[in-house]
């Protein structure tokens, strides 16, 4: 299971560096257009999504170490 968490973090904070990456590009501009808002929106989306999918596989590996009743 440590071996999980430890991957889950990692893709988080991927995830999160190019969020990150991706808004400074952004407001280097110092122009925050309709444009932008859109392109963080979506990003915060991408990023939700992947915790989601990490969490479900969290939680299907806790399910299979569970034992059979």
């Amino acid at each position: 299971m440590d071996r999980f968490v430890r991957h889950t973090q990692e893709v988080f904070l991927y995830r999160l560096e190019s969020l990150l990456a991706s808004l400074l590009f952004m407001f280097s501009d110092k122009l925050l257009n309709f444009n932008a808002m859109i392109a963080i929106n979506i990003g915060f989306c991408m990023l939700f999504v992947a915790l989601q999918v990490d969490l479900l596989a969290f939680g299907e590996e806790l399910i299979n170490e569970l034992p059979c009743l």
